[in-house]
């Protein structure tokens, strides 16, 4: 199969997460690493999927940059440190914020806080745009590496596997000891609020701020009493000692070499920085959209609409002017961001929708797709093609979850999956990190999986083989 010129990947999601994004694209990463991506274009449609594309050849040119920056040690502790200050930087605010009643704050205020959360995504984003481009390069690289030591799939899956805690794990640890506190018959609502204190914007993504309320958490732990608590914490719990230790059997098993532990040396260090920075994107998207929520009721704007719009477009409304509703409503039909050599521009309305044909590609009519394996196992189900939340409620228990990449906010349905199989991702990705965690066969980088694919096909996922194909 050809390569295409532009990789793409699609979800449910709003404009100004893409333009803001975009700073770091035509500045920020190249500030940070030395260098960045020249051409990005991003397509909103009026059913909330938008369409993310950048040219492959330049991911794989990047990529391999990448990856030359993290074999030297100071470089990745730079990355990691900056990690850790921005997620610092995040929390402290977040802390700030929930301290205050926002409807007494002053239209300034708000803007303070607005342009606090909106420069930490950005800055998010400097560090962390590595991951797409570094994707496409690393898992094959460190297959060529290892291939002399003839390791079984199920051992490179081991020897690949990030040894740290994911914030999903964290919180699912937090709620079963809620659960068995509840089980115990001990009273729990003081501690549900502050949980959801803690984590009420965790089923938040691309789509925008999503409210849930401590009902979402009782739920959850309504579910979570038909288990075994105790051995669903046990395991959670151990997932960190349990991958550490079996790398290091299949590291003092085969004696690697330099290269190789260089490699997984790689692995554990920047593998966690795909989780971090999911965390640092939906924190900093849903008080974002709280903020931009509480703007809308004052100046009478639905959120929906203040979302078409950059940080920079809103702030008309600090001296009291209107936005531009005309603009507002052509970006809520359609819209085209083009990110070209540090340069953007918006088109909106549908007459723009004749400005993209040069992304459109005709895929071949095949019925069989290889990937990538991230998790390993074998099974049959039905396709349900999923970008986001709407798709939810199509996922029944054993379906295949199809997807461009899964996200935090879908969880509830990877943890429906019989397998999941993604366009996009490397062998650290999230899809890889909870398809092991879950304990489910996965198929990455399939790169046309939600093009060939369509719901209810039934399909065999051979997850060893990477390769996932239509029986029926």
């Amino acid at each position: 199969m050809k390569q295409s010129k532009w990789d793409l990947d699609e979800a449910e999601a709003m404009f100004w997460i893409a333009i803001e994004a975009g700073y770091s694209f035509m500045g920020g990463m190249k500030k940070v690493y030395g260098f960045g991506l020249s051409r990005n274009a991003v397509i909103f449609y009026d059913n909330g999927l938008f369409k993310w594309y950048t040219l492959t050849q330049e991911l794989i040119n990047i990529g391999n940059k990448c990856l030359e920056k993290f074999k030297d040690k100071d470089f990745r502790n730079k990355i990691i440190n900056n990690f850790k200050e921005i997620k610092s930087q995040i929390n402290d605010k977040i802390k700030e914020y929930q301290s205050k009643n926002k409807t007494k704050l002053s239209t300034d205020e708000l803007f303070d806080y607005l342009t606090a959360f909106t420069l930490l995504y950005r800055r998010n984003f400097d560090n962390g745009f590595f991951a797409e481009p570094y994707d496409f390069v690393f898992g094959d690289e460190f297959k060529k590496v290892l291939k002399k030591y003839n390791l079984s799939q199920e051992e490179f899956i081991s020897v690949s596997a990030i040894p740290d805690t994911s914030y999903l794990n964290i919180e699912e640890q937090k709620l079963i000891k809620l659960a068995i506190k509840q089980k115990n018959n001990k009273d729990i609502e003081e501690d549900l609020k502050q949980h959801l204190k803690e984590f009420e914007w965790m089923a938040t993504g691309h789509a925008g701020k999503k409210q849930i309320d401590i009902d979402y958490f009782k739920k959850r732990i309504n579910e979570l009493m038909k288990k075994e608590l105790d051995k669903e914490l046990k395991h959670l719990q151990e997932f960190e000692k349990e991958t550490t230790k079996k790398k290091q059997e299949l590291i003092e098993k085969y004696n690697f070499n330099e290269n190789a532990l260089l490699m997984i040396e790689i692995s554990d260090s920047i593998g966690p920085l795909r989780d971090i920075r999911k965390e640092h994107f939906v924190k900093c998207i849903y008080y974002s959209d709280d903020i931009r929520e509480e703007l809308g009721r004052r100046f009478n704007y639905t959120l929906k609409e203040l979302q078409t719009l950059e940080l920079k477009e809103l702030l008309p409304l600090k001296e009291g002017k209107e936005l531009d509703k005309k603009e507002i409503q052509k970006r809520l039909e359609f819209t085209f961001l083009d990110v070209k050599n540090n340069k953007y521009k918006v088109y909106s309305g549908k007459e723009s929708m004749k400005l993209t044909k040069e992304f459109e590609e005709e895929h071949e009519d095949i019925d069989k797709l290889e990937g990538t394996c991230a998790s390993v196992g074998k099974v049959q189900g039905k396709v349900k093609i999923v970008f986001g939340e709407k798709g939810f409620d199509k996922m029944n228990k054993g379906d295949i979850l199809v997807t461009g990449m899964t996200r935090p906010e879908m969880l509830p349905v990877m943890k429906k999956a019989g397998a999941i199989v993604t366009d996009e991702g490397g062998i650290t990705c999230h899809a890889a990190i909870v398809a092991r965690e879950l304990k489910i066969p996965c198929v990455i980088a399939t790169r046309i999986g939600t093009k060939v694919f369509k719901d209810d096909d039934l399909v065999e996922v051979d997850a060893d083989k990477g390769i996932v194909k239509i029986i029926k």
